[in-house]
């Protein structure tokens, strides 16, 4: 078995996705042999992708709530806010203090739900991120995508499972997610045929 490199892998002749595995993997067949891709990791990718077309046409677009969600910081979570307010507000989302470390999230990024966008505010202000990427706005899209993307245990329809695979293969790395971890294992035909001990081509 070996990982996919990073570079992008282009449309393979006759590649179709069989199905999903532990609600967690895709298993992709093409003529070349069988490829075992992460659905979380993958979908990280591509969001982390989406993001960073958005950030670099200040795509960002804002949704405004009828009423703020409070949200109560911590000490750590208030500094953090502190230092990250102006970066925070270009990537669509709007704070206002209600307290001594209460918060309303008056509006957040439209690509995210009410629920969703405030975890990842949360995740943002604990300084999550990839140690592998040093630009600290990279890391906070990293840190988006992260908690945007699908998660292992999400079962998928054959529609959703194949729009995962066209959207990776897409994109311009698709064999690593943001954090650096694999996102495709491929095992080739001939590692398969040599496996179970048939001659290459072999119907016997």
């Amino acid at each position: 078995m070996q990982q996919v490199a990073e570079e992008p892998a282009g449309e393979r002749p006759g590649r179709r996705v069989l199905g999903q595995y532990l609600n967690a993997y895709l298993i992709v067949v093409s003529e070349e042999g069988l490829m075992i891709i992460d659905q979380h990791n993958a979908h990280e990718r591509i969001l982390f992708e989406k993001f960073k077309r958005l950030d670099a046409e200040n795509g960002w677009a804002s949704r405004q709530m009828l009423f703020p969600q409070v949200l109560e910081l911590s000490p750590e979570e208030v500094l953090r806010l502190e230092e990250l307010q102006e970066e925070l507000a270009t990537l669509g989302f709007d704070l206002e203090p209600m307290g001594e470390r209460s918060y309303g999230l008056r509006a957040f990024p439209d690509v995210f739900d009410e629920v969703r966008a405030a975890e990842i505010l949360r995740g943002l202000l604990n300084g999550v991120g990839p140690e592998r990427l040093k630009d600290k706005r990279e890391k906070m899209l990293a840190t988006m995508a992260c908690k945007a993307a699908i998660k292992a245990g999400q079962p998928l329809s054959q529609a959703e499972m194949e729009f995962l695979a066209r959207e990776l293969f897409q994109t311009r790395q698709p064999g690593v997610c943001p954090h650096g971890r694999p996102v495709i294992v491929e095992i080739s035909r001939e590692k398969i045929e040599r496996t179970i001990g048939r001659q290459p081509g072999s119907r016997d």
